[in-house]
């Protein structure tokens, strides 16, 4: 869905989706986006700071990677940290940013709301699984954090997002 979103946004634009860790050839793109990805890279800082060493062996002279990360405080997190140590993730992701030979040239953070349908829709959404997939534990956990919220139609999260350039 975020890959035809972009697509419709910049057809000029060529993108790709795969192990970038499998790419051998160097100076291949012009920017290189993590979006909400970085943090989950070997859940930890090597692991991270090899992704984005790798970046830049793809990147052509002064190209540019986006790094795009929820901010700690973000209701997301909130509801995320129930099922997985999301802060400290997050933490990892920006020591790796300042380990890595990737240097921070701007930094942007951004409030906004995402709407869901319903809590199920969230909880499909959030953890990328079909509407009514059968994760019981799991959607205990979520629709507990949630609170009295989980009956809201719509669902209305508020999310604040970290936005790093690197070069």
């Amino acid at each position: 869905r975020y890959l035809r979103q972009m697509q419709e946004m910049f057809p000029q634009a060529k993108f790709e989706i795969g192990d970038f860790f499998q790419m051998s050839n160097r100076h291949l793109f012009d920017i290189i986006v993590f979006s909400r990805s970085l943090h989950h890279f070997e859940g930890n800082v090597q692991g991270m700071k090899l992704a984005l060493d790798q970046a830049a062996n793809l990147l052509v002279p002064n190209g540019r990677c986006l790094v795009i990360e929820p901010a700690s405080t973000c209701g997301l997190v909130h509801v995320a940290e129930e099922v997985r140590p999301e802060r400290e993730s997050l933490i990892h992701a920006l020591r790796a940013m300042t380990r890595s030979c990737l240097v921070m040239t701007d930094f942007q953070s951004v409030e906004s709301s995402w709407q869901f349908a319903d809590a199920e829709e969230f909880f499909a959404e959030f953890f990328g699984v079909e509407r009514g997939a059968p994760y019981p534990s799991m959607r205990k956990i979520v629709f507990e954090a949630l609170g009295k919220r989980v009956g809201e139609k719509p669902l209305l999260i508020s999310v604040k997002t970290n936005m790093f350039l690197l070069k």
